[in-house]
């Protein structure tokens, strides 16, 4: 009974333990999306994953192209209007990707103070422009630190808002003898490091006129509305048909078989293609994302049939 009763907690104990090490080890492998911001606002964004089939991103910000992708033969497809990136494989084999977009992630407030609102989905870094200086970030992050002479702001999923300054250059020293040791002080107050950042900026950023951030607004307006009439025009002449182009045999047949005979069960596509169950379910999850067939319940069964195309 005695050895039951150790040999039990034993076991309990070291299944805890174990558990605990998988959750910290886990935890320790997390690789965040790292999001570097320069100073007007916009963001290289890298993405490192693994998918199966298929996989719909969520964009950070208002994306604007797509930089460069890993493996070359990897099927990208960015929805502007969705803020979404497709990923699609050309087998069935785990895809180890990393992915790299543009987009424009924090606005101006005023001369020197800018602001970011977003929403991430998953653990994000957050590397700001060097010289920056952290005002806020709502809801608190995870960690802060610095990246040689950038901050780095790592937060949990959910909406975030960061907002810093990218400080002025220190104005000329007074030279005129009517100034007082309490004039004095108040200068070096007002340009020294505000007292609520937790980071010391050891090299002062050059003053920027009003105009300038203006004319920079303007080129950041201009290059996003050049960009989104580019990739609109794109997206205009791809459809089902352009999509089409990157499937395998296996998904042909499934659309092949259902133009012919209008819809089918998930037994008859099965028996008719002759692609195993393990991987038919995972086909058709995908294609039915890519919006070419549609799944119709007809109460105690299933049918499949492709999805009618808006007029």
């Amino acid at each position: 009974m005695l050895k039951k009763l150790f040999f039990t907690t034993f076991l309990v104990l070291f299944t805890l333990i174990s558990a605990h090490l998988l959750i910290e080890t886990s935890a320790q492998v997390e690789e965040p999306i790292v999001v570097n911001i320069d100073t007007l606002g916009l963001a290289f964004i890298q993405i490192n994953g693994t998918f199966i089939g298929s996989e719909y991103l969520q964009c950070i910000g208002e994306p604007l192209y797509i930089y460069s992708f890993y493996p070359s033969d990897l099927v990208t497809y960015l929805d502007l209007e969705s803020k979404t990136i497709l990923l699609m494989a050309t087998s069935d084999q785990p895809v180890n990707y990393n992915l790299t977009y543009v987009s424009l992630v924090a606005k101006p407030v005023d001369t020197n103070s800018w602001v970011s609102q977003l929403y991430v989905p998953t653990t994000t870094l957050f590397i700001l422009p060097e010289g920056s200086v952290v005002k806020q970030v709502n809801p608190p992050p995870r960690e802060t630190y610095k990246i040689g002479n950038k901050i780095a702001i790592l937060v949990n999923p959910g909406n975030i808002t960061i907002s810093y300054v990218l400080p002025s250059a220190q104005p000329p020293p007074v030279t005129s003898p009517a100034v007082t040791g309490t004039q004095t002080q108040a200068t070096t107050m007002s340009t020294s490091t505000p007292t609520t950042s937790p980071f010391t900026i050891t090299t002062a950023q050059p003053a920027t006129p009003k105009t300038t951030y203006i004319a920079i607004v303007l080129v950041i307006v201009a290059l996003a509305i050049a960009v989104y009439y580019l990739v609109s025009r794109k997206r205009t002449s791809k459809g089902i048909s352009d999509i089409e182009a990157y499937l395998d045999d296996r998904d042909r047949a499934i659309i092949n078989y259902l133009k012919e005979k209008g819809s089918a069960t998930p037994t008859e596509l099965m028996e008719a293609t002759g692609i195993p169950k393990s991987a038919f379910y995972r086909r058709i999850s995908r294609l039915e994302k890519l919006g070419i067939i549609e799944i119709v319940d007809l109460g105690m069964k299933k049918i499949y049939r492709l999805k009618e195309k808006p007029s």
